[in-house]
């Protein structure tokens, strides 16, 4: 997956969305990425990982 800086540098531009937290609705719309503003704590990036390990698993695209 490409970094912000890869991914600004090929002319996509972010914003942050209405909905607030990671329940949050993300979207792309004509080169704008927006997705929630979110809030990092000590334990942020274990709950991010655990979110990722998830949804690899139940998403049909990743299963063999």
């Amino acid at each position: 997956m490409p970094c912000a800086v890869e991914l600004h540098e090929a002319g996509i531009d972010f914003k942050v969305s209405e909905v607030a937290g990671l329940g949050g609705a993300v979207s792309f719309r004509g080169g704008v990425l927006s997705f929630p503003k979110i809030f990092l704590f000590d334990n942020t990036d274990s709950m991010l990982l655990n979110q990722m390990a998830f949804e690899r698993l139940r998403a049909p695209r990743y299963r063999k």
